[in-house]
Formats: C-alpha cells, structure tokens, sequence
C-alpha cells in the first residue's frame, strides 16, 4: 500500500474513532486541556442560522458545529452529534431551542459533560434560543443568551470572553457570518482558552 493511502486510512480511522469516542462517556480524557468557546445566532432578515466556534485541541472545532439554514447547534465541552440531532429533530417537532436542550440533558446519561447552545428560527421569522451546561463542564465557564443568539464558552482565562463577545455581535456590521466573526475576534482580545 502506497504511503498516501496508509496515511488517508490512519487519519480517517482517527477520526472516525475520535467522533465515536466523544459522543460516548468520556474516559481517559483530562477536561483541563479542552477549551471552547461559540456563539450560534439567526438572523430573519437573512433567513439563516450559523455557528462560529474555536476550540483547543483544533479538531474538536470540527465537531462543536451542527445545523443547517433554519437552525444551529453548539455541542461542546464533549460534543455529541447524537445531542445536536437530538435537538434538531426536537425543533422539528415544534420544541423551542431551550425545550429541546432540557430534553437532551434528560435523556442523556452523559449530560454533566456537555456543553449545548442552540437557536431555532421558525417559519413566521421568530426565533427561538436555548443554552444549558453540564456540571462537570469545564471551569471558567460562561453563557450568554440573547433574542437572536447564544454565547458560550469553556476552560476559558476569564468569564469576561461571554460578555465580550455579545458586545462584538451585537455591534458588529454585515452579514451574519461577518458578525459570528466579529464575536470570536471580540472574544480573542480580552482573553482565550486556558491552554495557551
């Protein structure tokens, strides 16, 4: 076997073990060298979700966002994609964001470990936002929910970033996903993950 091909076969044996291995309990694994922080956010004007997320090691990023045009998830501090559909499917059925959130924190043997943010923007142009944190989710952990948006963040050097970065959201201009970007770079400037 050429060496490419051994190379594309160990990277997606990791990652398929990586995104089986954090939607199960976490084991083994030392909550101090993870760090997050996203905002989800809707906007009805634009007709559109999105999530901006960054996050120590760098491909948990990969795996905090989910959703599509009507509704985003952040799943964070151990992500679960089974939580993000979970929720999705919640708001499908008529569940506001935080409905759907509660819900999976009930269900899910494994919620004091996650982190999970969601905005949902239904059909008449309301928008609908939920946030919840497990409690063995990071230290230096902080949550924000607006109208239109939610902050979150973990192992973090500061609780400030949450504020933070609502303040870079809500005075940033452009599109929504020059805003998202607005709140990460606002978030940057007053502080980061614990790990460096």
């Amino acid at each position: 076997m050429k060496t490419f091909k051994r190379g594309l076969l160990a990277a997606s044996c990791l990652m398929f073990a990586s995104t089986s291995a954090l939607a199960a309990a976490p084991t083994g694994i030392n909550p101090r060298v993870l760090g997050t922080r996203a905002i989800v956010a809707c906007d009805a004007v634009e007709k559109s979700c999105g999530v901006a997320s960054i996050s120590f090691p760098a491909g948990i990023s990969g795996l905090v966002p989910y959703g599509r045009p009507d509704v985003a998830v952040a799943s964070m501090f151990y992500p679960s994609v089974d939580d993000a559909e979970a929720i999705i499917a919640r708001t499908d059925a008529g569940d506001t964001a935080q409905a759907a959130i509660d819900y999976v924190f009930t269900v899910d043997p494994y919620a004091d470990y996650r982190q999970l943010a969601a905005v949902k923007l239904n059909p008449d142009g309301t928008i609908t936002v939920g946030q919840q944190t497990g409690a063995e989710s990071a230290s230096h952990r902080c949550a924000v929910k607006g109208a239109t948006f939610v902050v979150q963040a973990n192992n973090q050097t500061t609780p400030t970033i949450c504020a933070a970065m609502v303040t870079g959201f809500q005075q940033a201009t452009g599109s929504l996903p020059q805003r998202l970007l607005a709140s990460l770079k606002a978030g940057a400037r007053v502080g980061g993950d614990n790990n460096g």
